[in-house]
């Protein structure tokens, strides 16, 4: 029996954390039938290392190269070779449980969702955990993120049809907040959302993460995310038109509140350990 599944990766640089991630997927109760891996123009060896992990399993780790793009563009790109009924994401620097795939695949079978995804806990460095991320399962709630702007589900989490990149669309050309604007657009589209309560992943932090200035840059992304979703592909604002009328006051104080509440989330997780 096939799984019916293709993880599509954007990855630039990975070489130190790629092959964790890629065994975390071949390892998966309901191995996935290929894993798409776009290179986006790394400078390492992460082709070289994809390769090599490939080898466990030959002909399911496809690896193709591209000039450096931006991850939107290269997840676009992933997405072209898939030719199964459901798609997973999975980012580079991850770890998936070993139960994703199948729990997502599960989730998706009794909803009937177009999209579905699950929780996650992070770590910073080798030893330090956050706690697990608390995203609604209600749908009344998980459409309440969405009114808000927020992100329904964790990305790397994510598990779509395949057909809802055609109905829905697909990542347009943002170099960060792509990931928030198509879960934003699908939902705002029709599109079905179901949350799984268990933990579906592992995230890696980096501590840039958590300084104040990255993350009011990042906060800019997503108030512009958050924008355009529900717009029209023809209607949609060039970011740079969009900035030139917007205050960076709440970009900053809402940076600050995250990065406190991702303080907070390493605090308790140091005391669940």
């Amino acid at each position: 029996m096939t799984s019916g599944i293709t993880v599509v990766m954007a990855v630039r640089n990975g070489e130190a954390t790629i092959r964790l991630t890629l065994e975390s997927l071949l390892d998966q109760t309901l191995p996935p039938e290929r894993i798409v891996v776009i290179d986006d123009g790394s400078t390492d060896a992460t082709v070289e290392v994809a390769e090599a992990v490939g080898q466990r399993r030959p002909g399911t780790i496809m690896v193709r190269s591209q000039p450096n793009a931006g991850f939107a563009a290269a997840l676009r790109g992933a997405v072209t070779f898939v030719d199964t009924e459901f798609v997973a994401i999975a980012d580079a620097d991850d770890w998936h449980v070993p139960q994703r795939l199948e729990r997502s695949l599960s989730l998706m079978l009794e909803s009937g969702a177009d999209m579905v995804g699950g929780q996650v806990t992070g770590r910073l460095g080798g030893r330090l955990r956050l706690a697990p991320s608390r995203f609604p399962t209600a749908p009344s709630a998980i459409a309440r993120r969405v009114s808000a702007g927020l992100d329904p589900l964790p990305h790397i989490t994510m598990m779509v049809r395949r057909d809802g990149f055609d109905r829905f669309g697909s990542y347009r050309d943002l170099r960060r907040s792509a990931d928030l604007e198509l879960m934003l657009r699908w939902a705002h589209r029709g599109a079905r959302l179901a949350v799984s309560p268990d933990v579906f992943a592992v995230y890696s932090f980096r501590p840039e993460f958590f300084s104040v200035e990255a993350q009011t840059r990042w906060m800019i992304c997503t108030r512009y995310a958050r924008a355009i979703a529900p717009l029209p592909d023809g209607d949609v604002q060039d970011f740079a038109q969009w900035f030139s009328r917007q205050r960076l006051g709440p970009p900053r104080r809402e940076a600050v509140q995250r990065v406190a509440r991702l303080t907070a989330r390493l605090g308790v997780g140091m005391l669940q350990r």
